[in-house]
């Protein structure tokens, strides 16, 4: 007599539904311990763009963007941050979400005035909104009180941003003392109130008639330009993500000598980095494009390689509150014309090309974990260096 197991339907169940575990791999080559985000080609999983997360073998949850860029739902694109030792390998899980809200570690936003008027080049009352795009009109110029602290800003969980979005065209630094978003609370109390510390950190550097640090200008004839003459400007966030965030603003005949050319200026950012990039497009190849830092009696200059790329870095007690800020411009080595050193600004000049990316830092004393001393910011931007010579690697199991 033959004799027979039967299975229980929920038993049933869960044996034709149990499936692997499915799995991230990361591997750090590097001799330093690596935090970074990661972006993962996930396209040929067919995995959901909602209802999943990473975990870390001991259980935690690692903070992820599941990117659907075609809308069908599926995820195409994964982004996470990675924290790996030295020398090893780390293994991630895919699990089903626990429902818990994503962390935001970026942020980019411009805010606008509405409801009052202009009155020559100043806006006059009103109230701070937030766009998703911005034109500039004719007469806005600096200190015109119609963008909220002057420009669009752009922050990771480390540090923020801002551009002037007028003829000066500089980048400025907000050092932050919290890791949490803080743009949306800065300006509202009053124009110019970041510049006093406050619980959230301030403004940290005088810009001046510099290029402040990584902005976009023009070296010719010896002279260094900014955007004094040009057609127009528009602004737009072309994204505000939990782990990454980008800025886009398209210039509209420049003019410097006899020259005239349209560009268009990508910023992003990336969680747990103080790294912005920015990629500059040209509608022709631009001789004399430039970048650098903003000149300081109470610097140490600071130059160094690695590998593909270059870095020139400035540190000292220069901040506005007087302590310690250290910043730097990095750049492939091959797409560097000249270096020069004009009034107020170290400068970078680059190759004519159609296209130009570089990358800039800061690094405040008052941060949260912060860079102290000019030792410690050297072995930082060693680091930084290594980073763009070398990839973490990923892999996707079966």
């Amino acid at each position: 007599m033959k004799r027979f197991a039967y299975l229980t339907p929920l038993l049933v169940a869960a044996a034709c539904t149990q499936s692997p575990q499915q799995k991230i791999v990361i591997s750090n080559p590097s001799d330093f311990q690596r935090k970074q985000v990661v972006s993962v080609d996930v396209s040929e999983k067919a995995w959901p763009a909602t209802g999943k997360e990473i975990q870390n073998a001991d259980g935690t949850i690692v903070p992820s963007e599941w990117i659907d860029a075609n809308g069908d739902g599926l995820t195409d694109e994964l982004k996470l941050v990675a924290e790996v030792k030295a020398g090893v390998s780390l293994e991630l899980i895919v699990s089903e979400s626990s429902g818990g809200e994503p962390v935001k570690m970026t942020q980019a936003e411009i805010s606008v005035k509405e409801g009052g008027a202009w009155q020559g080049q100043k806006y006059i009352g009103g109230e701070f909104v937030n766009q998703t795009k911005v034109t500039v009109p004719e007469s806005h110029t600096d200190h015109s009180y119609w963008i909220r602290y002057e420009g669009p800003g752009w922050e990771s969980d480390m540090v923020a941003y801002r551009s002037y979005l007028d003829w000066r065209n500089g980048v400025d630094i907000f050092g932050k003392t919290t890791s949490d978003m803080v743009l949306q609370n800065v300006g509202q109390d009053g124009f110019d109130s970041y510049h006093v510390l406050s619980d959230w950190g301030m403004d940290v550097l005088k810009v001046g008639y510099s290029l402040g640090m990584g902005a976009i200008g023009r070296f010719q004839n010896d002279s260094l330009y900014r955007f004094q003459n040009m057609a127009g400007m528009s602004c737009e966030i072309t994204k505000n993500g939990n782990l990454e965030s980008v800025i886009t603003t398209k210039y509209d005949s420049w003019v410097t000598e006899e020259d005239t050319v349209s560009l268009v200026s990508k910023l992003s950012i990336q969680a747990a980095s103080r790294v912005t990039k920015h990629e500059v497009a040209f509608d022709q190849p631009l001789t004399g494009f430039c970048t650098g830092l903003v000149r300081s009696k109470d610097e140490e200059y600071i130059q160094l390689e690695e590998g593909d790329y270059l870095a020139i870095a400035t540190h000292g007690k220069y901040s506005l509150n007087g302590d310690n800020l250290g910043m730097a411009v990095l750049a492939k080595k091959e797409d560097i014309a000249s270096q020069a050193e004009p009034d107020h600004s170290h400068v970078l000049v680059f190759k004519p090309a159609e296209s130009v990316t570089y990358y800039f830092l800061a690094a405040w004393e008052l941060e949260p974990n912060g860079v102290k001393d000019v030792e410690t910011f050297k072995k930082y931007l060693s680091q930084e260096l290594i980073k763009l010579n070398t990839s973490l690697n990923v892999s996707l199991p079966q």
